[in-house]
């Protein structure tokens, strides 16, 4: 005779049951888990531990600028970045160098990235639109997409016209009627953000994509990585 399993025992079975996003701490039905999905499947970010993504986690300035690298197809880098804080050997070196020479991202100082120091908002948005006029896209920014937020005038200078155009284009929505460009961006907020900016590529750029499986197979990624 078949033994019936109990409540709590049929409990347990189902919260030993993998995430469908395959990291225990992006459950089936969080918000992003269909962005972590589409994140991690095309390469872009990998995740923190064997089966761990840290949705949670704010996004730093190397992880940033290591996932628009991969986007670009990882280009060879022959000059490394003037920046003393950027190991030898770090998996982000290569990215920073890259980023640096493009202009699309620049250093906190002459000398200094400071790559494990998270992302705020408004440098997120000026790191993809950098990105976006470099991949030859339309940067159209508008300055009535951002006097609807209260906080407008918080943005700094150098991302008023990325985040017109991030806003613009329904990258980077507001909280509660706010930008808050200077607070964080988890992990969880990128991917959905990344997602989204991926969708606009695809129908703008001039090439009708630039996450075709041949450009990502044969590449390897570790845990612990953006």
């Amino acid at each position: 005779m078949k033994r019936l399993l109990t409540r709590g025992a049929l409990l347990l079975l189902l919260c030993a049951l993998p995430a469908a996003s395959g990291f225990a701490d992006v459950k089936a039905e969080a918000v992003c888990q269909q962005d972590v999905l589409f994140c991690t499947d095309e390469g872009l970010m990998t995740g923190t531990g064997r089966n761990t993504f840290s949705p949670d986690t704010p996004m730093t300035r190397a992880m940033l600028v290591t996932v628009l690298w991969r986007m670009a197809g990882s280009p060879e880098v022959t000059e490394k970045a003037a920046f003393t804080d950027v190991a030898s050997g770090s998996y982000y070196e290569a990215a920073v160098a890259w980023a640096a020479k493009n202009e699309i991202a620049s250093g906190t100082s002459a000398t200094t990235f400071e790559p494990n120091k998270a992302v705020t908002r408004e440098q997120l948005a000026k790191f993809l639109f950098n990105y976006a006029v470099y991949q030859g896209m339309d940067a159209v920014t508008l300055s009535e997409n951002l006097i609807s937020f209260e906080d407008h005038a918080c943005v700094s200078g150098y991302a008023v016209s990325a985040m017109q155009w991030a806003v613009g284009q329904a990258l980077i929505n507001g909280t509660d009627g706010k930008l808050l460009p200077t607070g964080t961006a988890t992990r969880c907020q990128f991917a959905a953000i990344l997602n989204r900016f991926t969708a606009l590529q695809s129908e703008r750029h001039k090439h009708p994509s630039f996450l075709s499986p041949g450009r990502l197979a044969g590449r390897q990624f570790f845990c612990g990585f953006p």
